[in-house]
C-alpha cells in the first residue's frame, strides 16, 4: 500500500480489521463509480463482463450449465474471459449442450461465438455427425478436422 494511504487510514483511528478484509474493501471499492444520476456503475464494462464470465465458467465446470450465457449476446471479450476461466474441456462441453438446444437460442449463438473464439471445433463436428460426406455441400477443407463418428460412409 502507498504510504499516503496508510497514513490516511491511520488518521481514521484504530480498527480491529483483518488485513485481508481491509484489502478486499479497498480493492473492491475501486470497481464501482458514481454515474451522473448518482447510481453506482462499474468503472469499465469489462469488469462486469469478467464477473459474469467467472460465474458462468464456475457453473459450467460445476454443473455443465451457464445460465448467464443464455440471457443476452456476449461480446468477444466476454467469450474470451469465459474460455480462459472455464478451460477448454468445460467450455467445449457447455458449447455442445448449448448447440444441441439445451439452453435456448441466445445460448446457441453464444456457444458459436465461444466455439469460434477458442477454436474448439464443436460446431463443425456437430454439423457433420450423422451426415454423409458426399453431397453435403461442404468443401473438402471444411471436413479436415471433422469427427465422423456416427457418420454414414456409404
Amino acid at each position: 500500500m502507498p504510504t499516503e494511504l496508510i497514513a490516511a487510514l491511520q488518521e481514521l483511528g484504530r480498527h480491529e480489521l483483518d488485513l485481508g478484509v481491509t484489502e478486499h474493501q479497498i480493492g473492491s471499492g475501486t470497481l464501482l463509480v458514481w454515474d451522473d444520476q448518482e447510481n453506482f456503475r462499474f468503472i469499465h464494462q469489462s469488469v462486469l463482463e469478467w464477473l459474469v464470465a467467472r460465474e458462468a465458467a464456475e457453473e459450467a465446470q460445476r454443473a455443465g450449465g451457464a445460465a448467464a450465457l443464455a440471457q443476452r449476446e456476449v461480446s468477444d471479450l466476454m467469450a474470451d474471459f469465459f474460455g480462459a476461466l472455464a478451460g477448454r474441456e468445460a467450455a467445449a462441453a457447455w458449447a455442445r449442450k448449448a448447440l444441441g438446444g439445451a439452453f435456448g437460442a441466445v445460448a446457441s449463438g453464444n456457444a458459436l461465438r465461444i466455439d469460434g473464439r477458442m477454436r474448439l471445433g464443436v460446431s463443425e463436428r456437430m454439423n457433420l455427425a450423422g451426415m454423409a460426406p458426399s453431397g453435403s455441400g461442404r468443401s473438402p477443407h471444411a471436413t479436415s478436422s471433422a469427427c465422423f463418428r456416427a457418420t454414414r460412409m456409404g
